[in-house]
């Protein structure tokens, strides 16, 4: 497949070594990566966290961590000074001769050697194998051990954070490491590092689950709602907290048209939210007044249709009408 730049795009353009794309695009993060191409668009040498928070939707914490990491590996310098240390980080040395994939975020990954010595260093981390052997009901392996360290140690993240999405994880019935590992990774992503952060997105994801559920179970099918849906459902719940009977006549509302469902009900929820209406009783008697306003809309819509119509049609009956002269008989 032969590609081109789109020329009108190249009006503005920003520069990037090769090495990022060569080596960082697979040790980098999705945040780091984003952060740095926010940062080259601007074409300055100040980094305003804020603003490029704003762009990328993140937490302005995680941008700056995020940021960290192309001045931790000299990509970027601060003031201009090349680091003495902390050398860039790179991806592991293995004794072959083989590419071996690498693994987010950035750094390699520990050994068993590496579990053992921090486990007589740090008593947190040994009571975090402990704990997380516990909370899955099982021994961890080694290759758990050095997963869990580098969580810990790599990640940088806290032991409660990780026991919280090990217990997330264990909740949903995906009580494995792989599972594990992702979960935790896009929360250190999200900027949730820290036990209120993590506790509050607990509470939001329970909060959408269980919305979903008594959403799904007013809608009366068995399909799943998809995320944008769930969110809606959290909003109509948690949000603008209707009843539930409420959400039941919108959606009952919403079944008698052609429209999508759940889209069309928020239409209806979020003109009685803004009315301040919470009311089954009063919510009904108003649509049925917009319905029968509607109705009268469109009765007169068509009768001037019909009326256009009719005048139109007269004039071209005038168009084509051709007099008749008679003569008068003397």
């Amino acid at each position: 497949m032969n590609l081109c730049w789109n020329s009108k795009l190249l009006s503005r353009v920003c520069v990037l070594p090769a090495e990022i794309a060569e080596r960082h695009l697979i040790l980098a993060g999705p945040l780091q990566l984003k952060v740095l191409l926010w940062f080259a668009a601007q074409n300055t040498d100040t980094f305003d966290a804020g603003a490029c928070a704003k762009a990328v939707r993140k937490p302005e914490a995680a941008v700056k961590e995020a940021m960290q990491y192309w001045i931790e590996n000299q990509v970027l310098l601060s003031d201009g000074v090349i680091p003495e240390q902390k050398p860039p980080v790179s991806a592991p040395v293995t004794e072959t001769t083989e590419e071996t994939p690498t693994p987010l975020p950035s750094v390699s990954r520990p050994q068993m050697k590496d579990v053992i010595r921090r486990q007589k260093e740090s008593r947190e981390f040994a009571s975090l194998l402990s704990d997380v052997s516990v909370r899955l009901g099982r021994p961890i392996t080694h290759g758990n051990m050095e997963t869990l360290l580098y969580l810990y140690d790599t990640a940088g993240i806290p032991a409660a954070v990780i026991m919280m999405v090990v217990g997330y994880a264990v909740a949903r019935g995906k009580g494995n490491m792989r599972y594990i590992e992702k979960v935790a990774l896009n929360w250190a992503d999200e900027g949730i590092v820290t036990l209120a952060a993590a506790e509050e997105h607990l509470l939001f994801m329970e909060q959408l689950d269980d919305a979903a559920t008594r959403v799904q179970k007013l809608t009366g099918k068995a399909r799943e709602l998809t995320f944008q849906q769930k969110g809606l459902a959290h909003t109509w719940l948690y949000v603008w907290h209707l009843p539930e009977e409420l959400i039941a006549l919108a959606l009952e509302q919403a079944a008698k048209t052609t429209k999508p469902l759940i889209p069309y009900a928020n239409a209806i929820l979020a003109g009685w939210h803004e009315e301040g209406i919470t009311d089954p009783v009063a919510a009904a008697k108003t649509f049925e007044k917009q319905t029968a306003a509607g109705k009268r809309r469109q009765k007169r819509r068509d009768e001037n249709e019909k009326s256009s119509l009719d005048l139109k049609s007269y004039e071209e009956m005038l168009e084509d009408y051709v007099p008749t002269l008679t003569t008068r008989k003397e």
